[in-house]
């Protein structure tokens, strides 16, 4: 049972909603449902209910930017829902070797719609409309493992480096195989552990999943499927006509660079080796462009969108920059302009929206330009705080209990559940404690309810019911903690990076010598000597990227400046002038 959940469902514009949107699917026009006045936490419940109780097919819910996404993601996850994140990708454009942990992340979200394993899929906007693999790739490559089989271990290998994935010594990520006698270990993407597979002879002995720090296996399985591990995955034949195309383009090149570039890149394919510029060409090799909504079929899906004007406003964003991108590769002739595309255009997914009654979420009704099948209005609010100190907290309480509302209390653990409820009784607040969350069946009306959870503070003014989270504060506690601790207990460097700055992705960031980028995310890089770091990953200006060792952080600070919100931020380009320039003039300026 879910509490939350239930009283959400007895609102009476919750009835409403559900019944007008199971109307508009037997109608041949489908205009999206407009549903305003949802705060965060509310929003959150409202999402989970419509998709646990519509519970068909994989639902979609495009989120405005990556912070609700992962928000989203983790609440419908703790409600239940088999949920898959489908991130945001910068196409790799030059000879240079990246990391394929987003690659992963999509082809494992692609694979759980196509067998049905997902129930909802969060994205955010730029990733609904990037190219991706057509779905008969996902599904005609794999191929299913069973113990008892029989199987070529050298054929094998030459099968999953023919699916892209990648030989090592040990495996330790997602798109990895290593072999040693008789024992093969890999890693899909869409697998929640790597696979260790054992024959004995040509017989398959044994299957399970193994743990990635210690090697040793974990769970032993009767069968696993192995599915693409990139995205970019040209046939033979593809491959042969795309190096007479590179061949072509390095006749027409500019300049000797160029020409080196595209002859280095045909030299790859012809030796049928790992190619890092493949993304570049994913329009020649895939003839009729692909995106995600293409995975949700010609029924109407169940598809959510999270503030519209938002969306548009992002997605400007991301076409500027995509521009950007891909100008020089223009100006050099590194690429054909028939084939310079990686996205789809607004238009795509806001037409998606309008022919699939999608119920768009945003508390801005005069900024909705389309037709609408209705408007429904729910009248929410963000509570009280934890953090605005326990005197305030108890008040609120107090006055919420005077107004006959029904109080649910949610602390993050049951200690902190116990102290709170003693702090209160002393204070004359008689309250009922209730250690697990699925347990709490009932809030009754004047006497509060403290359980623990990981649930999402709101207000539902017309029923009088109130849910006052300690998780809406705790990331500002769990700051001031994680500096308190930070000269007496040891970090990892990932911790490091993370509470350094509080960064979320596609914030602008400063580096001192380098200027203004968008932070992209951590990632675990090997470095020469084979040892592994953590380093903070910024774009810049076109493709420039720059990795940051966790050692010199210190250089690395969050943007704050004008237009600091705006997705369409001209970024620094690395090595240029510009930046040093402009860090001269300001100086001048403040002497």
């Amino acid at each position: 049972m879910n509490i939350i959940l239930d009283r959400f469902r007895l609102e009476r514009e919750y009835g409403q909603v559900k019944k007008s949107y199971e109307d508009v699917r037997l109608r041949k026009r489908r205009y999206p449902f407009l549903i305003t006045g949802l705060c965060e936490g509310a929003l959150d419940a409202f999402l989970a209910s419509f998709t646990l109780d519509e519970n068909r097919g994989t639902a979609l819910i495009v989120a405005q930017d990556d912070s609700a996404a992962n928000r989203l993601r983790i609440f419908l996850s703790n409600c239940g829902l088999s949920v898959g994140f489908y991130p945001s990708r910068r196409p790799v454009l030059y000879n240079i070797v990246s990391s394929h942990e987003l690659e992963h992340e999509r082809l494992a979200c692609l694979a759980g719609i196509v067998s049905g394993g997902l129930d909802v899929v969060v994205t955010v906007p730029e990733a609904a409309l990037q190219y991706t693999a057509p779905m008969e790739k996902i599904t005609a490559g794999a191929k299913t493992v069973a113990v008892g089989d029989m199987l070529s271990l050298g054929e094998f290998t030459k099968f999953l480096v023919s699916m892209g994935y990648v030989p090592c010594d040990l495996v330790d990520g997602r798109g990895q195989f290593s072999t040693r006698g008789g024992i093969l270990d890999v890693f899909p993407p869409q697998l929640p552990a790597p696979v260790r597979m054992e024959l004995f002879g040509d017989e398959v002995d044994s299957i399970g999943y193994f743990d990635i720090m210690t090697q040793r296996k974990t769970e032993n399985i009767e069968s696993f499927s192995v599915m693409c591990a990139r995205e970019v995955m040209p046939e033979a034949d593809v491959k042969k006509s795309l190096s007479a195309h590179i061949a072509e383009m390095a006749a027409k090149a500019k300049n000797a660079e160029a020409r080196a570039a595209l002859m280095h890149e045909k030299e790859c394919l012809d030796a049928d080796i790992d190619a890092p510029f493949i993304d570049k060409y994913i329009s020649y090799i895939y003839k009729e462009p692909v995106c995600l909504l293409d995975y949700f079929g010609e029924e109407m899906p169940l598809v959510f969108a999270i503030e519209r004007a938002t969306i548009e406003e992002r997605l400007r964003g991301y076409e500027i920059q995509s521009a950007e991108d891909v100008r020089e590769l223009l100006e050099n002739a590194l690429i054909s302009p028939k084939y310079k595309d990686f996205a789809f255009t607004s238009a795509r997914l806001f037409s998606f929206f309008e022919n699939n009654a999608a119920l768009v979420l945003d508390n801005f009704t005069s900024q909705y330009p389309g037709k609408l099948t209705e408007i429904f209005s729910f009248v929410t609010r963000k509570p009280p705080l934890f953090t605005e100190g326990f005197e305030q907290l108890k008040d609120d309480i107090a006055g919420f209990v005077k107004a006959n509302y029904a109080v649910l209390i949610v602390c993050e653990n049951s200690v902190s559940a116990s102290n709170l409820q003693a702090m209160l009784e002393e204070t004359g607040l008689r309250t009922v404690f209730i250690a697990e969350y699925g347990n709490v069946d009932e809030v009754p009306r004047r006497l509060p309810v403290i359980t623990c959870g990981a649930i999402p503070s709101f207000e539902i003014l017309h029923s009088q019911f109130v849910c006052i989270s300690e998780l809406a504060g705790s990331s500002m506690r769990i700051a001031k903690r994680a500096k308190k601790r930070a000269s007496s207990t040891p970090q990892s460097s990932k911790q490091k990076l993370l509470s350094y700055a509080d960064l979320t992705v596609g914030d602008l960031v400063v580096h001192d010598a380098h200027g203004i980028g968008r932070y992209v995310g951590i990632e675990n890089i090997k470095n020469y000597d084979g040892t592994r770091r953590d380093h903070i990953k910024i774009q810049y200006s076109g493709t420039d990227v720059l990795y940051v060792p966790c050692e010199q952080i210190d250089l690395v600070a969050k943007y704050i400046g004008p237009r600091s919100d705006d997705a369409g931020m001209k970024l620094s380009k690395l090595g240029g002038s510009d930046w040093h320039k402009t860090k001269a003039r300001v100086k001048k300026e403040v002497r």
